[in-house]
């Protein structure tokens, strides 16, 4: 049985909580610490001078509520402009949010595209999520086409977590399509493989 929406929400809320990783500072290249208040205090001025690796930083900071209240429209401000910087991370951070409807009011419409933004700019996992959604349904509407493409897209990259779980989905996916189907979901995978960044 495929993840319904709740389940897929409840496990982007589990993920936020369970990846945001202790010594923060170290990920942004200063010396390690494990008190977040003062890793906070470093991270922000980056974040607010327009460091994208940073403002993902602050961003889980303020979801986690680490060194800092929990402030859940903060962390996605925070991630909405590291996404629109280019950050891959915050995209994937904002689409979960706007999944959940966390920080932000609730759309799928809103996930996939950020979740999209992602995923075109090269990200297996993204182009496996979104696969998985479009295959089963759930927020990006049943499509195998479009789930065939993006999951062929995923499987070609490995050792990546998304690549494998994206080579399991393609043969349940290919069994349901048609043989037009097949050559229209290959000659989209080429136009997506076209635009991916070097």
């Amino acid at each position: 049985m495929w993840p319904t929406r709740t389940d897929i929400r409840l496990a982007a809320m589990l993920a936020a909580l369970l990846l945001a990783p202790a010594p923060a500072a170290a990920q942004l290249g200063d010396k390690p610490t494990a008190n977040y208040r003062a890793a906070f205090a470093e991270a922000l001025p980056k974040a607010e001078a327009g460091d994208p690796r940073a403002q993902v930083q602050v961003g889980r900071y303020y979801l986690n509520g680490q060194g800092v209240a929990a402030d859940p429209q903060e962390a996605a401000r925070w991630f909405r402009a590291a996404a629109e910087a280019g950050r891959i991370e915050g995209m994937k951070w904002l689409a979960d949010m706007y999944f959940a409807g966390v920080g932000v009011a609730q759309s799928d419409v809103d996930g996939v595209d950020w979740l999209t933004r992602a995923a075109l700019a090269g990200d297996t996992d993204a182009r496996a999520i979104l696969g998985r959604l479009y295959w089963t349904g759930e927020q990006a509407g049943p499509d195998p086409v479009a789930a065939w493409a993006w999951l062929a897209l995923a499987a070609e990259k490995t050792p990546i977590p998304g690549a494998a779980d994206a080579r399991r989905l393609l043969p349940d996916v290919e069994a349901v399509m048609s043989d037009g189907q097949k050559a229209e979901a290959a000659a989209l995978r080429d136009r997506l493989a076209a635009l991916e960044p070097d």
